[in-house]
């Protein structure tokens, strides 16, 4: 089974696929920690790279293939980034198993707060800085995948200002193990 964790940035991506992996054992695979590489092999800040990012639309490609590179034909694999639940039914992608797809939500205030407190921000500093990474996001995935997070099917959501991290992967585990194992369907058309 493979299981894609997406959300917004504050949503708890990250902390709810580590909880998962520990439940598991699963490998993660983080598309944010691809983006994060390829931005250090480039001498750049983040911000920086983000910006060349949406300057550059080639650049996604590269990092597509080299999320698809990472994902190769594992099964047990927790796949965490914003677009995972679309990107697993790219054609693109072996897939030698089912996946089970979530999505991670949060108001926009809980995730600026949990953004500020974890890269050392202010909460003004943190909301500006989403407002414009959401944006050009947004605007660069649906250019260039005809996608948005809004938009993209999932087989579950969680609220992650009403569910603690460990709730979220204790529930995820019992619904994996429960899963059929060779689920694919897809909703894009």
């Amino acid at each position: 089974m493979i299981i894609t964790i997406s959300g917004l940035p504050g949503s708890g991506t990250t902390s709810v696929a580590n909880a998962l992996s520990d439940l598991t054992d699963y490998h993660i695979i983080s598309a944010g920690q691809i983006f994060r590489q390829k931005a250090a092999e480039r001498e750049l800040s983040l911000e920086e790279f983000s910006r060349l990012v949406d300057s550059d639309y080639s650049i996604d490609s590269e990092l597509d293939n080299q999320l698809i590179k990472c994902v190769g034909s594992s099964d047990c694999i927790i796949l965490e980034g914003r677009l995972t639940g679309h990107f697993i039914l790219s054609e693109k992608i072996q897939k030698p198993c089912g996946f089970l797809r979530v999505c991670l939500k949060a108001p926009f205030d809980v995730r600026i707060a949990r953004i500020a407190k974890r890269d050392n921000l202010t909460k003004e500093e943190a909301e500006e800085f989403t407002r414009i990474r959401e944006s050009n996001e947004l605007l660069r995935h649906e250019l260039n995948y005809g996608v948005t997070v809004e938009t993209t099917a999932y087989d579950v959501i969680f609220n992650t200002e009403v569910l603690s991290t460990v709730q979220i992967a204790d529930a995820l585990h019992t619904i994996y193990s429960h899963f059929p194992s060779d689920y694919s369907r897809g909703y894009f058309a």
